[in-house]
């Protein structure tokens, strides 16, 4: 409980999109303000795009580890 750490989050969370971080753990506006400890210029969908054309050609593998009960 005492460690602590940093988590991305998508700026629809970090502004309180849904309302998870005030009404469900119960965050003030200010607290959840000074939660974000920085704030990047490009959105992750952009990031994660600009890796793969970094990647050249993917070959993506199926995992084939989903199972239904």
């Amino acid at each position: 409980m005492d460690t602590e750490y940093h988590v991305v989050r998508n700026t629809f969370r970090a502004s309180n999109g849904g309302g998870h971080m005030t009404n469900g753990i119960g965050l003030s506006a200010k607290e959840l303000s000074d939660t974000i400890v920085s704030v990047r210029t490009r959105d992750l969908r952009t990031i994660f795009r600009e890796s793969l054309t970094a990647k050249g050609q993917v070959l993506p593998q199926t995992l084939d580890h989903w199972r239904y009960l």
